[in-house]
């Protein structure tokens, strides 16, 4: 809902979407090419997370849903309530949740601590001022415990986040629209590794108790303006958005070792963040104009976006590299110019074709800049932040065919291509400059500007309705990336020995094809629908060598599901997660630090959902 949120962990245990009860959200939008700046530099894509938002009702009305979830793998329970109201001119939701899982077992039944706690909970008020003008102030608290990370070295003690929010919107008969919205959110996040055997008993090859400690808090506040409006058949749209991100936290580690009678601790302390400060501001500029022609409809459009980023920190960290300063905390300041232009036709009403060129900017992140130490990435390496990043720089081509043949029978293709340019990725500093500070890790790698990098990639997507009731969706996607010139460091006896230029070498991190055919039978009075859906992934080949990224072969998994709809109140569903109890991993998946031991998804899981509307 336009706000953005810094989560607290440098290990991506908190992502944006941990912080929002998924039973609020409505729908979810992926935005490519010109059309993600209106949110922002970035040069992918954006993802927005649209959450339930009350709205204003005709008489005074009271609704309640209530829904309850269990799946047998995790032994996972789920309980949310919402309930919404109002009139006219007042109108308000009230909504918690708790969802408490326990660990789960992959399908060789190996066991993975992944147990957690969450609680959710939100008020949302709605007021209109006039007809034509709206005012929404939106408050959530989430609160998770005890959260267990099976792959990195620490768990989340706890994480308590506040998200704050107020808007204003106002519409005059849907040729202009005003809208300005002010928010900020606090996250707390504390971790440490008292769920470990480290913790309490000595495990060799250590020789003492390993007790570590890690406190962060992240702060983001921002404002967004949003203006469109008609003139002499163009249509402008002007975005304004400032947000300040402020990110501290430490992480204190103890080595307690008892010789002959006689306890020692040894205590270090090292900032991950210290009293990090990142800065953007940035206007755009949209301008469209329609061509019609009978059925044939043209649509021009360009955007264009300038953004002003600043980034500093507290820390009195210093490094230099052969005289070279890599890491202080010296001041920095940027500013971007991104555009792009879309050319869409559609000739007739079954076949629409777009067309897109853009040039887009995007800065470097919290970790990027200032993380100090931690194994951020999939590989084991601790990693170190860089202030003197320069902006990615992505060169874009995107096509895209719609086809709808027959109110039974569509299909879309789409295809891009990309060139970054000062793209950011790692290099190795050698133990000479820098030493790791996380038990299992090999090294520290710190971010840089590499060379080119090239992405080529696209998806399909193919609908069709069989006799009335029987409906078929086939979807695949596939994306090939590769870094124009990496540098391969070779080791021996954990030590850098030489260093190889590779060409052409693979990015590392890039998911292999995914193939999805679901099949789902609507019966004659829709009260019954079961769905089969069948996933399937290539085995990922094109890894990196410079990165001794390591290959991923190909599985296959069944899902299936039954929706039963009792009445027009009542609805539920379940069925079965990994039917076959299939023994696989995602290639994203990170390796268990410390070790070379994959991380494996759930096996077969039995799930129930019911849902009661009143």
């Amino acid at each position: 809902n336009g706000i953005r949120i810094e989560g607290g962990c440098p290990n991506r245990m908190d992502p944006v979407t941990s912080h929002i009860d998924a039973d609020e959200i409505e729908n979810i939008n992926i935005l490519h090419g010109a059309d993600i700046l209106n949110y922002g530099p970035a040069i992918g894509g954006v993802i927005t997370v649209n959450s339930f938002q009350p709205q204003a009702f005709e008489k005074w009305t009271f609704k309640t849903k209530i829904k309850s979830s269990y799946e047998s793998n995790f032994n996972g329970l789920s309980n949310s309530a919402l309930i919404y109201g109002g009139n006219k001119t007042i109108f308000f939701s009230v909504s918690g949740a708790y969802k408490n899982y326990g660990n789960y077992t992959d399908g060789n039944n190996n066991e993975f601590s992944t147990s957690f706690k969450k609680y959710y909970t939100s008020l949302k008020l709605g007021y209109k001022i006039t007809q034509n003008q709206t005012l929404r102030i939106n408050f959530t608290n989430s609160q998770g415990r005890d959260i267990m990370f099976p792959a990195l070295p620490m768990d989340e003690k706890k994480d308590n986040t506040q998200l704050y929010s107020i808007n204003y919107s106002y519409t005059k008969n849907n040729s202009e629209k005003f809208g300005i919205s002010l928010y900020h959110n606090d996250v707390e996040h504390y971790m440490d590794n008292s769920f470990r055997k480290q913790y309490s008993e000595i495990v060799p090859p250590l020789t003492g108790l390993m007790q570590a400690f890690s406190d962060v808090n992240a702060l983001t506040t921002g404002l967004n303006t949003n203006y469109n409006f008609k003139y002499q058949e163009i249509y402008f749209q002007l975005n304004t958005d400032i947000n300040h991100i402020y990110k501290d936290g430490n992480r204190k580690r103890s080595m307690i070792m008892n010789m002959n009678g006689l306890q020692t601790i040894s205590t270090k302390y090292d900032n991950l963040w210290k009293d990090a400060h990142l800065y953007n501001a940035g206007i755009s500029l949209g301008i469209k104009k329609e061509i019609k022609n009978g059925y044939k409809l043209q649509v021009f459009s360009l955007k264009i976006r300038y953004d002003i980023n600043a980034h500093y920190s507290s820390d009195t960290f210093f490094l230099k590299q052969n005289s070279e300063i890599i890491f202080d905390k010296s001041r920095q300041n940027n500013s971007y110019l991104s555009f792009g232009l879309d050319y869409s036709i559609k000739f007739n009403e079954k076949n629409q074709f777009k067309l897109g060129l853009s040039r887009l900017l995007r800065s470097a992140n919290m970790n990027e800049l200032y993380i100090k130490r931690m194994p951020v990435a999939f590989d084991n390496y601790d990693y170190l932040g860089n202030p003197f990043l320069k902006a990615e720089k992505n060169y874009q081509l995107d096509l895209k065919y719609l086809n709808n043949n027959t109110e039974k029978s569509n299909f879309a293709i789409n295809f891009f291509a990309s060139v970054i340019d000062d793209y950011i990725g790692s290099e190795i500093l050698p133990p000479a400059v820098i030493s790791s500070a996380t038990q299992g890790v090999i090294g520290v790698k710190q971010y840089k500007n590499l060379d080119r990098a090239y992405f080529i990639g696209g998806e399909f997507v193919y609908n069709q309705l069989l006799y009335k009731y029987l409906n078929i969706n086939l979807s695949a996607g596939y994306t090939y990336a590769f870094l124009k010139n990496a540098v391969k460091y070779v080791i021996s006896n954990n030590q850098v020995v030489k260093q190889e230029l590779i060409k052409n070498d693979p990015l590392p991190e890039i998911p292999p094809m995914d193939v999805n055919l679901n099949i789902s039978y609507k019966f004659k009075n829709q009260t019954i629908i079961p769905l089969l859906n069948i996933r399937y992934i290539t085995s990922q080949n094109n890894v990196s060598i410079a990165n001794y990224e390591q290959t991923t072969p190909d599985w296959l998994i069944v899902n299936l599901s039954v929706d039963y709809k009792l009445n027009s109140n009542i609805k539920t569903s379940l069925g079965f997660k990994n039917l076959m109890n299939q023994d696989y991993y995602e290639h994203l998946n990170r390796k268990i630090i410390g070790s070379t031991e994959k991380l494996y998804e759930p096996g077969r899981s039995f799930f129930v959902n019911l849902i009661i509307s009143i």
